[in-house]
């Protein structure tokens, strides 16, 4: 196996991407220690992807450096800031460090992609039924109010069409 540590900061993309490879394939075989040195390597790269980024935020979490991985989850948002995956990852980081009114709103970005990419009609079948994991988090964090004002937004969207419907 590769050692993390021969790879310099200054490695190329194609390094970058094995590195990241070879830390998810350490992560899944139970070596949590070496995945975290490679994926560190391969965010290392200026131009590392927000999918790395997370993955690096959940290795982070589960190494307990939740401060470190709040940095890595919030990164992945400035690469890509409609990434669903990693607000529920900055999310539930925010809920270990008792961050609770943060992760709430870490839920609402959750529900706002998935309306966004499944549609109005969709998005509001998810917070009748209950079935999406961001609905359950937001429910336990902000209450059941948060997700009657998320659905009559998204219902007034409906109404009202995609010009005029506001941000929830």
């Amino acid at each position: 196996m590769v050692e993390p540590q021969s790879c310099a900061t200054g490695a190329s993309p194609v390094e970058a991407a094995v590195m990241h490879g070879l830390g998810v394939s350490a992560f899944q075989s139970g070596k949590v220690e070496a995945a975290l040195k490679f994926m560190s390597r391969a965010c290392a790269d200026p131009e590392a992807p927000a999918v790395w980024h997370r993955n690096h935020a959940e290795i982070l979490d589960r190494c307990g450096n939740s401060e470190a991985a709040e940095a890595a989850a919030r990164l992945a948002l400035l690469r890509d800031p409609d990434y669903a995956a990693a607000w529920e990852t900055l999310g539930t980081i925010l809920v270990q460090r008792g961050k609770h009114a943060e992760s709430c709103s870490c839920c609402s970005k959750v529900l706002e992609e998935v309306w966004a990419r499944q549609g109005n009609r969709v998005s509001i079948l998810c917070l009748e039924s209950s079935e999406l994991p961001g609905v359950a988090a937001l429910d336990a964090l902000c209450g059941p109010g948060r997700r009657r004002l998320l659905k009559s937004r998204l219902q007034h969207a409906l109404v009202e069409g995609p010009r005029r419907s506001r941000r929830l």
